[in-house]
């Protein structure tokens, strides 16, 4: 094949990839990002201002070294978005369209939502990845008569995929937190200037 026939069908397959070309295309592609709202920083909604402060005191400690509190915050920013994370493949897990169920809708919001408040009122992170994973279960054993197997484990599929991303992203900002917390202490131990 020369040249030119390889850069025309390059061309071909490249226009091919580009992404939707109609409105309703780009419309329905525009609000990817706010499905789950899971795109919007922690600091930009007020309403985990109080529990990032709260976790980030108490990573901190007394002590009011402003560097260590900003890296304690960054911490609990991460760690607060993990649960968030979470907290939403738990809402997708809880979907009745998943399964045919034998209980109402109104009851497994119900769970899900009792699950939260408790999530929401620890400020111990193991705690709250306990109350996850208990509520996680909690929602999986409700009677329920499943779809066929390969439409429902397709469905949980495509829409925990999105949710990976964002949960690896939260890990790595937590494990590198983590770890700037822990060189800090180190630095401040054997009295070396913080970079």
């Amino acid at each position: 094949m020369d040249v030119k026939s390889r850069r025309k069908i390059s061309r071909k397959n490249g226009r091919k990839s580009r992404g939707p070309k109609t409105r309703l295309g780009l419309s329905r592609s525009s609000q990817n990002a706010r499905r789950h709202g899971l795109a919007v920083a922690l600091s930009h909604d007020p309403s985990f201002g109080p529990a990032i402060d709260q976790l980030a005191n108490a990573i901190a400690g007394e002590n009011i070294d402003p560097v260590r509190h900003n890296i304690a915050r960054q911490f609990a920013e991460a760690q607060l978005d993990l649960v968030r994370i979470r907290s939403t493949r738990t809402d997708i897990l809880a979907d009745d369209s998943l399964r045919k169920i034998n209980v109402t809708r109104k009851e497994l919001k119900a769970i899900s939502r009792s699950y939260r408040a408790k999530i929401r009122a620890t400020n111990d992170f193991v705690e709250a990845t306990f109350l996850m994973d208990e509520c996680e279960h909690a929602i999986l054993t409700v009677k329920s008569e499943p779809l066929s197997h390969e439409k429902g484990i397709g469905l949980i599929i495509n829409k925990l995929n999105g949710l990976e991303r964002y949960e690896r992203r939260a890990l790595s900002r937590r494990n590198k937190t983590l770890h700037s917390l822990s060189e800090y202490d180190e630095h401040k131990a054997l009295g070396l200037p913080w970079p």
